[in-house]
């Protein structure tokens, strides 16, 4: 609840939160955080990915999942 109080009122973006230790880090560590829009493209059952929209629509990362058949 800390840290999406700390990040409400970001829309987009990356950064540090520094001194999150109620969430188990130690006083002096910072809580890496990224908020974005995803859009979830699902292309099969062994595949998917999510892309990182920024607010015009343009695709700004791109994350691909794959599962292997063992």
């Amino acid at each position: 609840m800390k840290v999406l109080k700390a990040v409400d009122l970001i829309s987009m973006g990356t950064g540090l939160l520094p001194g999150f230790n109620g969430i188990g880090a130690a006083p002096d560590e910072e809580l890496v955080y990224m908020r974005a829009m995803f859009e979830r493209v699902i292309g099969s059952k062994e595949f998917e990915a999510f892309y990182m929209m920024n607010p015009d629509f343009n695709v700004e990362l791109s994350i691909y999942l794959m599962g292997v058949l063992v």
